[in-house]
């Protein structure tokens, strides 16, 4: 009898313990197979610092003598100026790595020309005027280039339209009235001045006075679309073969 209840007890201590592990493995199954208990903390989401491209247009305005702040991409860019009064007119910009004089005239005035920025950044735009004057700034037409030979012709300060040139030797007539300087200058798509060979002077009319009639052979340094900027007072003529 003695022997009875040893084993019997025996055997109901391992009975509980085998209940006590299988609810163990049981309870720790259902944590594992439960959701994650919301702690009321959220993961923050990291998000990008958002960038500010340069403006590629911009207008300013106003009456007198001024000085405007804008930021400018760093490429070719058109000023087109208008302006009141009698005086002069006088445009400059300035930037951490130039300077340029856009326009030195008379009001009343209206005129396009180029200027090439070297980067984008902030520059300053200033404006000599005895009268009201706006300034509007944007990128050239993105329109199918001309193919030479090619003619066109105008009046005052203007640009072209794209030009396909070819890598090489290109010869330039032009011709113009009125009793002021004639300046024809090239440039390529990213704001650079197209200078000659020895990068003495600027391609392919640096400096004429009117009336004038002449051509000029220009050393292209690649094939690619160019914009001729042409400062005048007068009639214009300009034919490229």
């Amino acid at each position: 009898m003695l022997i009875r209840l040893t084993i019997s007890s025996f055997s109901m201590r391992h009975m509980l313990i085998a209940t006590a592990l299988i609810l163990a493995v049981l309870l720790l199954g259902a944590g594992c197979l439960g959701s994650t208990p919301d702690t009321g903390t959220e993961t923050p989401t990291l998000t990008p610092t958002p960038t500010t491209p340069a403006a590629a247009e911009s207008v300013l305005s106003g009456t007198g003598n001024a000085t405007r702040s804008v930021d400018l991409i760093g490429e070719l860019l058109l000023f087109d100026m208008t302006a009141d009064g009698s005086g002069p007119f006088v445009v400059e910009i300035s930037g951490q790595t130039i300077y340029d004089q856009v326009v030195h005239a008379t009001a009343p005035y209206s005129g396009v020309q180029a200027v090439g920025t070297e980067e984008n950044g902030t520059y300053q735009v200033n404006v000599t005027a005895d009268g009201d004057w706006t300034i509007s700034i944007a990128e050239p037409p993105q329109e199918r280039a001309q193919e030479i030979p090619f003619t066109f012709s105008g009046a005052g300060d203007s640009v072209s339209t794209w030009i396909d040139l070819p890598e090489g030797n290109v010869t330039f007539s032009a011709s113009c009235d009125g009793g002021e300087v004639f300046w024809v200058w090239l440039y390529n798509t990213s704001g650079a001045i197209i200078m000659d060979p020895t990068n003495t002077y600027v391609q392919p009319f640096h400096y004429e006075h009117c009336p004038f009639s002449g051509n000029a052979t220009s050393t292209i340094p690649e094939a690619g679309n160019y914009l001729l900027n042409i400062n005048s007072r007068g009639n214009w003529s300009i034919s490229i073969s």
